[in-house]
């Protein structure tokens, strides 16, 4: 493909069209996902852009594929879509999951729970056995999961080592990532840089903050694969829509945000009586500096309910199953958190709502979690904390009980007063 033929975008970004609208994306697990693999694969959108940016002279054979935190199907899908179009031209693939705080792609692909990428770096695990076959049949390609642990905290020197281990085998490496932190340490990996941009969600100023936020992170990315809006009803060449109709429409949908907007003004004085602070947003890069003093969130395991301060979005956590120890005074990680004057931390987040996330699914572990807000003056921290101990050799000691019931393997003993 001719460079002159290829349409440039927000910051002279190449653009290549997936021929998708996110929309039309069903992934889902189980047998599903693989149809819709096949389907989503099957033409060749993505050509152009395989022969421009990987099968150039001196291409890297890693490329991450980029997109915002909460939108993991277009990266995903983008990397399936890319991964046939290499294997048309006889490579071998390796298409990783590489969001590991939302492991959608390992969830879809049926590798949740099971051994995945962390194990093959961590542990020796052969990348076969670590991943699951693509559906396309020769030159073939895997697909590897997270694996054992969720979020795994691998290191750069971990993710580079993966890296080696995988182009050993395979002709490219593509990694499904997230922007903004949570995607920062695959830029220690050299490496083709691509965004995925979704045009019904990001009009083309947000997507330029997008470029430059991952340029901050390490080498600026190299073109942008989109997904369009979905498709409006074709309207005949001979008909033109009237412009009054297309007014009128327009007024409709004014006042129905207009009224949306007053429902939820009106629910939020009758839940919230004062007035309060922004939330936090739900997207990392986009936050701001809030500063304050540190405030808890706790959820109950036994009744589900989450007691929010004034600075945190109220989001309801999804029903937890009680834990069948939670009546016994002897599990620490049952009651209230460190109400005898240690505990452990367990997980840092800078998202307000993955945060919550956790700890929903901690409960559903038979954990109770406390998120504590801390403010650094640079960053604004979610921090979690579980258990209840005497003193630190007490909650040093229960470290291996967590790691089990959480499937995690790091966890820090802290005294209870900072909490307060």
């Amino acid at each position: 493909m001719s460079d002159s033929a290829v349409r440039h975008g927000p910051l002279g970004l190449p653009l290549y069209p997936t021929g998708f609208a996110v929309e039309e994306l069903r992934l889902e697990s189980g047998p599903m996902f693989w149809e819709e693999a096949q389907r989503i694969s099957a033409g060749e959108a993505l050509a152009g852009f395989v022969v421009d940016h990987l099968e150039a002279p001196g291409a890297p054979r890693v490329c991450v594929i980029l997109g915002p935190p909460d939108a993991t199907a277009p990266r995903a899908a983008a990397a399936l879509m890319t991964a046939r179009a290499l294997s048309r031209r006889g490579r071998r693939v390796a298409v990783v999951d590489g969001d590991d705080l939302s492991p959608d792609l390992t969830r879809w692909a049926g590798r949740a729970d099971v051994e995945g990428w962390i194990d093959v770096v961590r542990y020796g695990v052969s990348p076969a056995a670590a991943a699951v076959a693509l559906p396309w049949g020769a030159p073939g390609g895997l697909l590897l999961g997270v694996g054992s642990y969720q979020p795994s905290r691998a290191s750069g020197d971990e993710v580079s080592a993966l890296v080696a281990i995988l182009l050993a085998e395979f002709d490219h490496v593509l990694v499904s990532a997230s922007t903004g932190d949570r995607g920062a340490v695959w830029a220690t990996v050299p490496s083709l840089r691509v965004l995925c941009w979704d045009q019904a969600a990001l009009d083309s100023s947000l997507c330029e903050v997008m470029i430059r936020d991952v340029g901050q992170l390490g080498d600026p990315p190299a073109a942008a694969l989109v997904f369009v809006p979905a498709r409006a009803a074709v309207v005949p060449r001979h008909e033109p829509p009237a412009r009054a109709p297309r007014r009128a429409g327009r007024w409709l949908a004014a006042l129905a945000v207009l009224a949306v907007i007053a429902g939820v003004w009106w629910v939020g004085t009758q839940r919230r009586p004062r007035a309060t602070p922004a939330a936090p947003t739900a997207n990392p890069d986009l936050q701001q500096d809030i500063k304050q003093e540190p405030q808890s969130i706790v959820i109950d395991t036994d009744s589900a309910s989450v007691a929010l301060p004034d600075t945190v979005a109220a989001v309801e956590s999804p029903p937890a199953a009680s834990p069948t120890s939670s009546s016994s005074s002897g599990d620490p990680f049952a009651g209230p958190v460190g109400a005898a004057g240690w505990c452990l931390h367990v997980y840092s987040f800078d998202d307000s709502l993955l945060a919550l996330e956790e700890v929903a699914v901690m409960a559903g572990r038979g954990v109770v979690g406390l998120i504590h807000a801390e403010d650094s003056g640079r960053r604004h921290l979610f921090r979690i904390y579980a258990g209840n101990f005497p003193d630190r050799a007490a909650a040093h000691a229960a470290q291996d009980e967590l790691f089990a019931r959480l499937r995690t393997d790091w966890a820090q003993p802290v005294a209870a007063e900072r909490l307060r």
